[in-house]
């Protein structure tokens, strides 16, 4: 995206590429981790509908894909939302897999979907806002990033057959 922005070429196609391949890959991960039969079929068809939809509303108005386009952001972050909670729920009853993953996500898509919402109005704000929300993603970012970190250790780093032994 930076080097399409110094080259003075439009690089929000790139953004709108993000938030569906996300959304993509985040149905698949979720819909593979749930066990219930209903639950998985709500996240695929999900997935299906919200792909078609964006695809429905790119064949009719085809530069809304190349702009900042404000209904692939909500409509896939929403989604994702919602198959993090059905996973959070499945885990009050079954073993916490992922629960660190999808705690961070759930609150860095909560607040990052807000600022996007205010990206439409980001271009009429003074530099110095735009400046603050735009750390304050990169902030989140980094928390989702440690969430994820600590997942790894909890999860993968030190197993219990990986564990060393000294004795």
């Amino acid at each position: 995206m930076e080097a399409l922005y110094h080259l003075h070429k439009n690089n929000l196609f790139l953004m709108n590429l993000y938030f569906i391949g996300q959304m993509f890959l985040m149905g698949l991960f979720y819909g593979s981790l749930t066990c219930m039969k209903v639950q998985k079929r709500i996240i695929y068809s999900t997935t299906a509908l919200v792909l078609t939809g964006i695809g429905i509303q790119s064949w009719f108005d085809y530069e809304q894909f190349f702009q900042y386009n404000l209904f692939v952001i909500v409509i896939t972050n929403l989604s994702v939302i919602v198959f993090a909670i059905f996973h959070l729920y499945n885990m009050l009853s079954s073993e916490k897999k992922y629960y660190y993953v999808t705690i961070g996500l759930l609150m860095y898509l909560l607040a990052t979907t807000m600022v996007f919402v205010v990206g439409n109005i980001n271009a009429k704000l003074n530099n110095e806002v735009k400046f603050m929300l735009w750390t304050f993603n990169s902030i989140l970012v980094v928390l989702y990033y440690l969430f994820i970190l600590y997942e790894w250790k909890v999860s993968f780093l030190f197993k219990k057959k990986d564990k060393p032994s000294f004795f």
